[in-house]
């Protein structure tokens, strides 16, 4: 069973056609790196996927449940290009997620040490979100999508804003949960980085699907891009 299937996905607004017929699925396992160009449709298909963007033709399911089905979410974790901080302490913030996810308090706490100690952010568990930078705010994003330990990750462009020493801990992080099975979907324009570990690749242009194919570490993905 593949962790996502698109099938026959389009997209438009009143003045123009977003997402045009997209079909690929994303393989159980897999670490797939999503790829294309600003305005490419990269967030707008991740936003159907999750079903933020509810009116598009198609159909979406996640390990075989329709995304419209709102059991399919408690399968993801989600991390955002930008988004919309609330006025609270991060750590407030992420006790919620423990909440929604009706997460074992002591499961969620050795999580949430974990996945702190593994992005060097323990300090930022006591701040409030209006004063992290954005990189620092990225890294909040990266644990409130892991905490549940979901099966799917789906991330779009997780590395933006970040300094090098933090991207190599991301990877880091990354590596390991796909060690343990987690499936990994992730739009980015950091090709050189996600090569060293993507298992597959799926390329997008002008709102259409150009390539789905499987990746090898010799492959050059600049090179997959420029030549579909």
């Amino acid at each position: 069973m593949n962790s996502i299937n698109v099938e026959n996905l389009s997209f438009k607004t009143w003045k123009k056609t977003i997402l045009n017929n997209l079909n690929f699925s994303v393989k159980k396992g897999s670490v797939t790196a999503f790829i294309g160009s600003n305005g490419a449709g990269k967030t707008t298909t991740i936003r159907c996927i999750l079903n933020l963007n509810p009116i598009f033709e198609g159909h979406v399911s996640i390990n075989g449940i329709a995304t419209k089905l709102s059991s399919s979410r408690d399968l993801i974790g989600y991390v955002p290009e930008k988004e919309n901080f609330p006025w609270m302490k991060t750590l407030t913030f992420l006790k919620d997620i423990e909440e929604v996810f009706h997460i074992d308090k002591n499961i969620f706490d050795s999580r949430l040490q974990f996945l702190a100690h593994s992005l060097n952010c323990e300090s930022l568990l006591t701040r409030s979100f209006h004063g992290l930078s954005s990189g620092e705010k990225k890294k909040i994003m990266i644990i409130q999508a892991l905490l549940h330990n979901p099966s799917l990750l789906i991330m779009d462009e997780p590395t933006e804003n970040m300094d090098p020493e933090s991207r190599t801990q991301f990877y880091k992080l990354i590596a390991e949960e796909h060690k343990k099975g987690t499936t990994i979907f992730v739009s980015t324009h950091q090709l050189d980085e996600i090569s060293k570990y993507a298992t597959d690749v799926v390329v997008i242009k002008n709102g259409q699907i150009k390539l789905q194919t499987s990746f090898k570490k010799e492959m050059d993905l600049y090179k997959i891009y420029e030549s579909n």
